[in-house]
């Protein structure tokens, strides 16, 4: 469910387009901003960038709001790896242009695809002269704990010079708040009568708690995996006790 408000920013092309939603969902609390930098204006990419984004991002609708900055950025951090050329042109203006000013418009922001594959080639733009990587999505670093997944999708059948960027984003509340219904499967202990398997379950729990995450980011991705061992520890000390039977 979001509620909030869109804020929205129409330009030319020559200026660039954004736009903006206020959305909060199972916990978080999302500035999403849609960008478009104006391409082939190196001086027009750069004053977009410190003029508009800048802006948008220095007065969110809530201060404890995550920006999500995702786009057609048309510029690349690093050209050798992002960019390939029929004519072998290391980077374009666009690139000279945006990258020195980049750091300060959106400080503190990573690049989710490149954080998660470091040295992967793929890009998302084909055009006459070559490829690459434009649409990115970027998020704050302190935020990459709650990216579980992102991705360049190869979607053909789509009328476009662009492919789709996905990412994917965990909820914080780490337990729905659902009414219990009739039928749900519920986790029998029955090995806890016996002294010998309860103390065994209880010496399991606290190893595995020794060894989790404090952070309240880490815990939330380490907690459905031990979840998932507990059950499975359940059933092979219910197993046990029932061959003691």
């Amino acid at each position: 469910v979001w509620h909030g408000v869109v804020r929205s920013h129409t330009h030319t092309d020559a200026t660039g387009r954004l736009l903006c939603v206020h959305l909060k969902w199972k916990g978080q609390n999302l500035w999403l901003v849609n960008v478009y930098v104006p391409s082939n204006d190196g001086p027009g990419a750069r004053d977009f960038l410190q003029q508009h984004l800048a802006h948008v991002l220095q007065h969110p609708p809530d201060v404890h709001a995550q920006p999500v900055v995702m786009g057609d950025w048309n510029f690349v951090h690093n050209s050798a790896l992002d960019r390939k050329h029929r004519n072998m042109l290391a980077e374009t203006q666009n690139d000279r242009a945006c990258c020195p000013v980049f750091p300060a418009v959106a400080p503190g922001m990573v690049d989710t695809f490149r954080t998660k594959h470091p040295n992967r080639r793929v890009y998302t733009y084909a055009g006459f002269y070559g490829v690459a990587r434009l649409d990115r999505i970027y998020v704050r670093s302190g935020f990459m704990p709650f990216v579980t997944a992102v991705d360049v999708l190869n979607v053909c059948e789509l009328v476009s010079d662009h492919r789709p960027v996905v990412v994917h984003i965990a909820a914080a509340e780490g337990v729905s708040r659902r009414a219990r219904r009739p039928g749900v499967c519920r986790l029998r202990i029955l090995f806890w009568p016996d002294v010998e398997l309860q103390r065994s379950f209880q010496q399991w729990v606290a190893a595995q708690l020794e060894g989790a995450p404090t952070a309240a980011a880490a815990l939330l991705l380490w907690w459905p995996a031990f979840k998932r061992q507990l059950v499975a520890r359940v059933h092979e000390l219910n197993a046990q006790r029932n061959q003691r039977m």
